[in-house]
């Protein structure tokens, strides 16, 4: 049964939502998460846009941020690298 914060995390609607973006553990040592890729990630070369990748990297690490800075801010930052190129599958972050 997923902890409440989990399913709140889940329940909202907007960027991590219209991904596809499940949230799968929240807490201040660790944030994980796993998406099915498709088509709606391709960038137009129909393999997956980097900046997917960034983005679900940042949404974890601000989630984890704000659960470890509560109730002080938080800043992140987000540096990348690529992996190789696909098309489709389930990726799972931790």
């Amino acid at each position: 049964m997923p902890e409440p914060l989990v399913e709140e995390l889940n329940g909202h609607s907007g960027w991590v939502n219209e991904m596809g973006i499940v949230i799968l553990a929240a807490s201040p040592d660790e944030v994980s998460c796993e998406w099915e890729v498709g088509e709606k990630h391709h960038q137009p070369y129909g393999i997956v846009h980097g900046g997917v990748h960034c983005g679900v990297i940042e949404t974890l690490a601000s989630i984890g941020a704000a659960l470890v800075a509560q109730p002080r801010r938080q800043r992140s930052r987000c540096s990348k690298s690529m992996h190789m190129a696909s098309t489709s599958s389930i990726v799972v972050c931790c």
